[in-house]
């Protein structure tokens, strides 16, 4: 007995491009979506352990 295996079904040229326009959509939505805000990453100084590690050595003030 001999079976033949025959390839799936390929999509159309036409379900193709939409897919890769939905995809190119979606990057594009989320990219104006999730902008950079700086506010969120703002660092408001030096924390606790540069405090301790500095705090030892002596404070030289450049004239």
């Amino acid at each position: 007995m001999t079976y033949h295996l025959t390839p799936p079904p390929r999509p159309s040229l036409n379900a193709f491009k939409a897919k890769w326009r939905k995809l190119i959509a979606d990057v594009l939505i989320a990219d104006v979506r999730d902008r950079y805000r700086p506010e969120l990453h703002y660092m408001r100084g030096p924390g606790p352990k540069w405090r301790a590690k500095h705090q030892s050595s002596p404070q030289s003030c450049p004239s």
